[in-house]
């Protein structure tokens, strides 16, 4: 009998202190990590969301799920800034991205984190995904990126400007990514190689930064050669000019990428003294100044869809069953005040096209 009651208070004190000391265990349950910049209102929108799902899902006595907001200071990098995180990774049930390369360093910390994000770059590229249909690892979010983007560019170029016969696209140096994709989940990281700027034939090197295949089988259907121009800083745009000057039958291709988009003015103003048909891709470039751009649609529910899919795995939801969500299509800008002003004249087919044109120039 003594050993029995001795057992039962063994059983007893251990239960108290499972109700009273639950430790780690709530914790990682009753915390969301959002993580982005401080100019980025979607950080905000995410954290009310996910507090107000708690609240509405609530049926047990408890603390509510609390979204702990994470903010990358300036000049620290993502990598950084993942590691010091306090409390640790570990620590969370899911974590929200508002960047791609957030992502990727939560994702190399711990590929097992159910991750959702927000951005605008290939996630496969970032091995964040297997594909966009079955992203097969613990991540999947919604990406202002279209599979194919490139080759339509160049497709758009030619539309409205048919005496181009070479097109050079631009492959920026800084958007070399480092990340080797396992078999699994792993990520192996290394060093790029220097970045040589000139025109380039298409190697390992130029792979890690476009898709060159698509883009050369989209200019052999539309009979013009391409050639890959490495742009690896501001300086180099005035290669532009150098080769529009030997090359009459030229025209650019600047798609979306890090440093086209840091150095817009810069990059605007070498296209346009260069004189010669070119095609970004961002709608900022052309009311900068530039001709042409085509970018992906974008409209105010394009956040709300990222928000759903973290509301959606924290309800239980696989990251790794959910498909990527994307764009419904792309949105053609022309600048006819800039074409008037470089002596360009785009196609009527493509003035008809296009989503908005630019009768007057507009102040930076």
């Amino acid at each position: 009998m003594t050993a029995a009651l001795g057992k039962l208070t063994l059983i007893a004190a251990m239960l108290v202190a499972v109700v009273w000391h639950p430790e780690a265990g709530a914790a990682e349950a009753d915390r969301v990590l959002v993580i982005g910049f401080a100019s980025q209102p979607l950080i905000q929108d995410v954290a009310a969301a996910v507090q107000a799902h708690a609240r509405h899902n609530r049926r047990t006595p408890g603390p509510d799920l609390q979204a702990d907001v994470r903010l990358v200071r300036s000049g620290q990098s993502e990598t950084e800034f993942v590691r010091q995180l306090q409390p640790p990774l570990q620590r969370y049930r899911a974590v929200f991205a508002a960047t791609m390369a957030l992502a990727r360093a939560v994702q190399v910390a711990d590929p097992r984190m159910p991750l959702v994000f927000h951005g605008e770059a290939n996630p496969v590229d970032l091995c964040l995904v297997d594909s966009m249909q079955k992203p097969g690892r613990s991540a999947t979010g919604y990406v202002n990126y279209l599979v194919g983007d490139d080759a339509k560019l160049v497709e758009a170029l030619v539309e409205a400007f048919p005496q181009v016969h070479t097109i050079f696209f631009g492959a920026a140096g800084s958007n070399y990514y480092v990340a080797d994709c396992g078999p699994h989940a792993e990520v192996r990281e290394g060093e790029p190689p220097p970045c040589v700027p000139g025109v380039h034939a298409i190697d390992g090197y130029l792979e890690r930064i476009v898709e060159p295949a698509g883009i050369v089988e989209q200019g052999r259907r539309l009979g013009v050669d391409i050639r890959f121009l490495l742009l690896c800083g501001p300086d180099d745009f005035a290669q532009i000019g150098e080769l529009a000057r030997t090359r009459p039958d030229a025209g650019f291709v600047f798609s979306y990428q890090g440093l086209f988009s840091v150095h817009a003015a810069s990059l605007v103003d070498s296209v346009a003294r260069a004189r010669r048909p070119a095609i970004f891709g961002k709608a900022a470039l052309a009311r900068r100044g530039g001709v042409l751009a085509m970018e992906p649609i974008r409209d105010a529910s394009d956040a709300r869809v990222a928000i759903d899919m973290l509301l959606q795995v924290l309800d239980g939801r696989a990251p790794a069953s959910m498909p990527v969500q994307m764009p419904r299509g792309f949105r053609l800008s022309i600048n006819a005040a800039a074409a008037a002003a470089q002596g360009l004249q785009p196609s009527l087919r493509s003035l008809r096209r296009a989503d908005e044109v630019l009768l007057r120039p507009e102040a930076p």
